[in-house]
């Protein structure tokens, strides 16, 4: 006898209350996976099941409108999507991939309809959770660990493969130069290059106001909230400094700060031999006759020599260590630094 199973579980769209936060996404489908696995378990082949959940894609998504599978259906879907999902279980918890392995083993020998039905059913605990930037909390779940894995294993596949393309793209643009910087903001010892400027700016925005701004996001900021992207783009370009943002031709220009001793010319005698001194200079250079013109000299050769590391640095491990490991576009565009550095120290 043919029965169907209906679920009228919803996405929560409403705000949640404050200092709490919604349930996680498995949480709020799991009363659908509930139904669909008891159409599994049912013996009708003409059962079907009626949710808000359509898994004709690569994961399970919310759907607008009540969607209906037949018995078959929604067994094949959920077999796809496991066949999909099985090779990348590393990118789980442990706690996930023990309930999943769980199930499978307790369910060995049973056909594969009711090993699904039961999949839908593992569980895994969760603790209460709190995000550090708004004190909201989560409370602990009992979360279907099967649905958590169809759910998560495809956007996280898709965002790896969205950061290898934008990795890819970045390359590109640093071998040809037109990579941007934001002062400050490192990959291990070098600049991290960004790929385009309003990236670099970005960057720059969050540091400057991200603390301050709803949950450290700088564009809820009262500056620039009511900002359509253009006129934020607008601002960035008026208001950041070169100093604070600059492109990979421009790197040499991004004296870092220990090096940067403002106008040395001007300076006092004692200040400009105290710096010297500071900076590693010897007796034989800070004092004695004509320690003030030896001291300026040296500051200026420290300044130099500051710049040339620093615009190594930012192209060093982007370019390799020799020659012939570059390809022509990345010679041109070291040439140029280099000639860009040799034309700062004349």
């Amino acid at each position: 006898m043919s029965k169907t199973f209906v679920s009228d579980a919803r996405p929560m769209t409403a705000p949640a209350p404050s200092g709490v936060m919604h349930p996680s996404q498995a949480m709020q489908m799991a009363p659908a996976f509930t139904q669909v696995a008891a159409c599994l378990r049912s013996r009708s082949a003409a059962s079907t099941v009626t949710t808000y959940v359509d898994l004709s894609g690569d994961k399970p998504v919310w759907s607008e409108t009540p969607v209906s599978y037949t018995r078959a259906e929604a067994e094949n879907h959920l077999t796809r999507m496991q066949a999909a999902a099985a090779p990348h279980m590393d990118l789980l918890t442990k706690a996930g991939v023990e309930a999943i392995q769980s199930s499978l083993k307790a369910t060995e020998g049973k056909v594969p309809r009711t090993r699904m039905a039961d999949l839908l059913e593992s569980t895994r605990a969760c603790n209460s959770w709190t995000n550090r930037s708004t004190g909201n909390v989560r409370a602990a779940e009992d979360r279907p660990a099967f649905v958590e894995a169809l759910i998560k294993i495809p956007s996280e596949l898709k965002a790896q493969a969205r950061k290898a393309e934008a990795d890819n793209d970045l390359t590109d643009i640093l071998a040809v130069g037109e990579a941007w910087y934001c002062a400050g903001v490192k990959d291990g010892d070098d600049l991290r290059p960004f790929a385009s400027k309003y990236d670099a700016q970005k960057k720059h925005l969050h540091l400057t106001y991200g603390p301050d701004a709803p949950e450290g996001k700088w564009w809820l900021h009262p500056t620039f909230e009511d900002m359509k992207k253009k006129d934020k783009m607008a601002w960035a370009d008026a208001n950041i400094p070169a100093t604070a943002v600059f492109q990979q031709g421009e790197a040499f220009r991004a004296v870092p700060e220990a090096a940067d001793f403002g106008d040395i010319d001007a300076m006092h005698h004692t200040k400009v031999r105290r710096l010297a001194r500071e900076n590693g200079a010897g007796d034989d250079v800070t004092t004695g006759k004509g320690a003030a013109a030896k001291s300026r000299e040296y500051l200026r050769g420290l300044t130099q020599q500051k710049r040339i590391d620093h615009g190594e640095s930012v192209t060093r491990a982007q370019v390799g260590t020799t020659v012939e490991e570059l390809s022509p576009e990345m010679v041109t565009a070291l040439l140029a630094l280099v000639a860009q550095a040799q034309g700062a120290s004349q």
